[in-house]
């Protein structure tokens, strides 16, 4: 008569043991498709690690074999090289003009002389003249803008620089930004401070390491080439650094005129041919395939001891082929006649916080020195079809 319970009890506890199991089972199932997934994600992102670290190593990497190890081309070439994200991008590049004053060589009058074409241009165009800085020390924004107050970014914020080179502005915030230079009000400039400097290390390493789907040597590009920007100025001038950085690169892709300033002497000469070299390798690997040389001006380094023996040495440099030493008839050195000599002018200038060719006045040493910034900025127009 004590069969039936034990019975009874016996299949309930067969029952909860095959339910306790099929849970366990479930749960270890799900523990295992979880881990699984987890690893499967680790996995990819481990690989994902490696392929971006090996990418951007890549770029900067040595090339050669043993002991005849040399640098690589430079992790500005490094591919793909998308020229933008647009299908009418040599259209729209062509419409725009953008002069980039540019040298690798620092001190060799580039921010005067991009800072004085402006005022001139300024004068006799009839849109606004808009300057960039692109010079993390900021000696265009200071020459421009005599007001540090009005140019040095408040504590904690970025320069209109560095949100340049960031992709932090739209079309319609360059058409409405810029701070209006002294004594200029048809000239506007977009100031560079030190936070330039950190920005562009940033945007490069994230660009390195990151997805590249989009590509920031042509972030520029894209905003100065928009039909907004190019309507609300006549030109866009350009103050580049004497190093080929994010806002460097960014600048030349954008640019569609170029104009090289140099100090005539020997060693600068140098330098002129071999960033023209660097300039010709960019354009082959359509970086800027369609930037057009304006050529090479003699700026402030100019002494009063006869030139014309370090002219025709350069001359000859840019006109002798590469491999033998030249720049292969890339560009010209400009007529002297377009120099802008030294002068006291310049420096008291900038020591007062101003453009040269706005504060000088009328005695006969200034008028010759104005006479020479109207001849170079006359023939930018003419060259650019201002």
């Amino acid at each position: 008569m004590y069969e039936w319970p034990f019975e009874l009890w016996s299949t309930f506890l067969t029952a909860i043991a095959k339910w306790t199991t099929e849970i366990a089972a479930g749960i270890v199932i799900a523990v295992l498709l979880f881990a699984s997934r987890k690893g499967w994600k680790f996995a990819r992102a481990l690989v994902d690690y490696h392929y971006r670290i090996g990418r951007a190593l890549g770029a900067v990497k040595r090339i050669g074999a043993g002991s005849q190890l040399r640098e690589g081309p430079g992790l500005w070439l490094t591919k793909p090289i998308t020229v933008s994200q647009s299908d009418d991008y040599e259209t729209r590049l062509k419409a725009s003009k953008v002069l980039v004053v540019a040298n690798a060589k620092g001190g060799v009058g580039k921010t005067t002389i991009a800072a004085n074409i402006g005022a001139r241009l300024a004068e006799i165009l009839p849109k606004p003249v808009l300057m960039i800085d692109l010079d993390f020390q900021g000696t265009l924004s200071s020459m421009a803008i005599a007001d540090s107050n009005q140019w040095v970014p408040p504590h904690g914020k970025d320069s209109g620089a560095n949100r340049l080179i960031s992709g932090d502005l739209r079309p319609s915030d360059i058409a409405a930004t810029g701070l209006h230079a002294a004594g200029a009000p048809n000239l506007k400039i977009i100031p560079a401070f030190y936070d330039l400097a950190q920005a562009e290390n940033r945007v490069m390493i994230e660009w390195l390491l990151g997805d590249r789907r989009y590509d920031v040597r042509f972030r520029l590009a894209d905003l100065l080439h928009d039909p907004l920007v190019r309507s609300t100025f006549s030109v866009i001038i350009i103050d580049s650094p004497p190093r080929l950085t994010t806002g460097a690169i960014q600048a030349l892709a954008a640019a569609t005129h170029l104009l090289i300033p140099t100090v005539l002497d020997d060693p600068s000469a140098e330098a002129v041919v071999s960033f023209v070299r660097q300039i010709e390798t960019f354009k082959n690997e359509c970086i800027c395939e369609y930037i057009e040389y304006l050529g090479v001006v003699g700026s402030i380094g100019l002494t009063t001891q006869n030139t014309k023996g370090p002219q025709k040495r350069l001359s000859d440099r840019l006109n002798a082929p590469v491999n033998a030493g030249g720049a292969g008839n890339a560009t010209q050195l400009l007529p002297e006649k377009l120099f802008l000599p030294r002068s006291a002018h310049f420096s008291h200038a900038v020591g007062e916080g101003g453009i040269a060719y706005i504060m000088m006045g009328n005695s006969e040493d200034e008028r010759k020195i104005k006479d020479r910034i109207r001849a170079l900025a006359d023939y930018v127009k003419e060259a650019m079809k201002l």
